[in-house]
């Protein structure tokens, strides 16, 4: 072969060598530069997180803050689409006062996962990070914690067989992912450390707001039952531990004003001012609960312009402020326990009252009760319609049962007699014959029409407590019910999660419901229930007597008026006769249950109406009193928690014999 031949002969063989070696330069110099690429474009997506994460110096460690963080961040993991969205909220949040550690170990492990999605070139592995994410967090999530840890001798942790474990899951769960899988094998050590000092970090905290909270809750149990002592001692443990604890200084403010009422010598409403003056000077977007207790300070001391100004303001504020004086609530809701007992429920129900306006909190209620000791029962009344119109438009109807028990409990005959006509309104559900559904009427057997009428429907499902009950607004608000006449609400799909089962219309042990109009709040019950009502919650003898003096009536007046007023008719036809009875409007205001017995059995009238010249019964096909053997003699029995009356008939005769009130 000659010299050009050997030559040529090299040149074809190097050729392709070449062209293969700079074919692989070529694509290594692609790949390295897509690894590049998504680095830098994972600094991009994650650095604003990071950053906010970085803790400030010089921190005033805000428990409460610190546990509502790392809630938000829990919810914000599980909620979150993507994990753009979730690094958003994560560079948004508010972390002032959150402790630097939480935020260091947060920061850390956002780290670690940041270099897992720099390693991804495939858009749907870096989606997959995503996951990856969502499930190392939510391994550690509050919502996992029956936050019961203190009690439990110390709080939980995660240990590296516990993460090793939530990687091999993940692992099995993306063994598709070639890249992906290899993007965990080279941070699985750095990711376990992550894991394990975050677990340490954060159960540290959920620990020491469990010993917040436990005095906490103390305090709300001992303000709930009038136990001021107790409610200001325990609210000052909680400040020992937290001071920056919004809810026990508002309890221990409340706790000084209604020790100072109850012992006018010993005036603590003075330092109960001060208290709540450095609240609202720290705590400016959320004031709305110190303006309140402002109010009613001022109006215990006396001096009813400057309490309607503080209660007006705080109306004015409650709204607005609503969703950052509740944020706290998913917190309480994350310690299920509280739900299994009638006063754990208590101490959520006192904490949402406070925080949305509510009960004792409501500033219109409040407002009202100053005005009902002046005198002034128009204005104070207008104020108690003022507040439910308010609860209407902030649409936050599972409040409604405090309302109406505080309205009960403090307004009593007043708040009964705004709307007297209510002994009239009778409830009526059906359930439909397909779905888990109830249609829902109200009968309106007065001559009072109501306007721009809501009707709330409180069901207590199985295994709930007795006191207990979930509100559901039925329907769309109607512009009248009619009077003297049947008004539909429409249908209500009954569907609840209760204590992690799901509950539904086969499950409903009783229901009730409140109707909120323009002139009027009152209960809805059907008739058997509210015979029941009277006859296990009969009122004791002083709240009997101080009613009847409230309504500026007695018993004996009552009974006075039943001789003078009644009337008895029979309706002849063939076979059994109707019984037509009339009697004084004045035994409305008892929202009394009517049975006529007779040979030892009871029946409830076919109608009962209220009109101008009184209450209108009818009982139908009671006996024929055409034959010679029917006897005349029945008693009919007039029942309500104030007592009852048992009226004496011959009914042949169309007579009444005798009225008996038995207390």
């Amino acid at each position: 072969m000659t010299p050009s031949s050997r030559n040529w002969l090299l040149i074809m063989i190097a050729t392709p060598v070449v062209a293969l070696l700079v074919a692989g330069g070529a694509w290594m110099w692609h790949l390295e530069t897509e690894r590049a690429a998504q680095v830098e474009h994972a600094r991009v997506v994650f650095e604003p997180a990071q950053k906010a994460l970085r803790p400030a110096d010089d921190v005033e460690v805000d428990i409460d803050k610190t546990i509502r963080v790392i809630h938000a961040l829990d919810v914000a993991v599980n909620e979150r689409g993507d994990l753009q969205e979730f690094l958003k909220t994560l560079a948004s949040a508010d972390y002032r006062g959150v402790a630097p550690d939480v935020l260091r170990a947060r920061e850390k492990m956002l780290d670690v996962l940041m270099r897992l999605y720099a390693q991804q070139t495939r858009v749907e592995n870096q989606e997959a990070t995503f996951t990856v994410t969502r499930t190392v967090l939510s391994a550690m999530s509050l919502m996992e914690v029956d936050l019961t840890t203190a009690a439990a001798g110390g709080p939980p942790g995660l240990d590296p067989a516990q993460a090793r474990s939530i990687l091999t899951d993940l692992r099995r769960d993306q063994q598709d992912r070639e890249e992906l899988l290899n993007g965990l094998n080279t941070i699985e050590v750095e990711l376990i450390s992550a894991m394990t000092s975050y677990s340490a970090v954060y159960y540290k905290w959920v620990g020491e707001w469990d010993k917040v909270v436990v005095r906490r809750d103390r305090a709300y149990l001992a303000a709930s039952t009038g136990n001021w002592a107790a409610t200001e001692a325990a609210a000052t443990e909680a400040i020992a531990l937290a001071p920056h604890d919004t809810e026990a200084h508002l309890l221990k403010a409340l706790a000084m004003i209604e020790l100072s009422t109850a012992n006018p010598e010993t005036d603590r409403i003075p330092e109960a001012l001060a208290l709540l003056d450095d609240y609202i000077a720290k705590h400016p977007d959320r004031t709305a609960p110190a303006l309140l207790l402002r109010g009613v300070a001022a109006a215990r001391q006396g001096r009813a312009d400057e309490a309607a100004l503080s209660f007006e303001q705080s109306s004015a504020y409650y709204p607005r402020q609503a969703d950052v004086l509740i944020d706290m609530l998913d917190p309480y809701e994350a310690r299920t326990y509280l739900r299994r007992s009638r006063e754990g429920q208590r101490i959520v129900d006192l904490y949402r009252a406070t925080m949305l306006g509510a009960g004792a909190f409501s500033p219109d209620l409040q407002h009202a009760r100053m005005l009902y000791r002046l005198g002034r029962v128009d204005e104070a009344r207008k104020k108690v319609l003022d507040h439910f119109s308010r609860r209407r438009n902030q649409n936050r109807w599972d409040l409604i049962l405090a309302d109406v028990e505080f309205c009960t409990g403090f307004f009593g005959a007043e708040f009964e007699s705004i709307y007297e006509e209510d002994s009239h309104l009778f409830l009526q559900v059906t359930p439909t014959l397909i779905g888990s559904k109830l249609d829902v009427r109200v009968e309106n057997g007065s001559p009072r029409q109501l306007f721009n009428a809501t009707l709330l429907l409180a069901v207590r499902f199985t295994d709930m407590h007795r006191e207990d009950f979930e509100v559901f607004k039925v329907g769309e608000t109607v512009p009248v019910v009619a009077a003297n006449d049947k008004t539909s609400f429409g249908t209500i799909e009954i569907k609840h999660t209760f204590l992690g089962a799901e509950k539904n219309v086969d499950d409903i042990v009783l229901h009730r419901a409140i109707i909120v109009a323009d002139d009027a709040v009152a209960w809805v019950d059907t008739d058997e229930y509210r015979l029941a009502l009277a006859r296990t919650d009969a009122a004791t003898v002083d709240a009997r007597t101080e009613w009847f003096s409230r309504m500026n009536t007695s018993p004996k007046l009552l009974t006075e008026q039943i001789n003078r007023a009644s009337k008895v008719e029979l309706n002849l036809g063939l076979g059994a006769d109707d019984v037509s009875m009339q009697l004084p409007r004045e035994l409305a205001i008892l929202n009394p249950v009517f049975r006529l017995r007779r040979d030892g059995e009871e029946s409830a009238p076919a109608t009962n109406s209220l009109g101008p010249e009184g209450i209108k019964l009818q009982f139908g096909d009671v006996a024929n009193f055409d034959s010679a053997d029917t006897s005349g003699d029945a008693t009919l029995v007039i029942t309500s928690r104030w007592g009852n009356f048992e009226l004496d008939l011959d009914l042949r005769k169309r007579s009444l014999t005798a009225v008996n009130y038995v207390p």
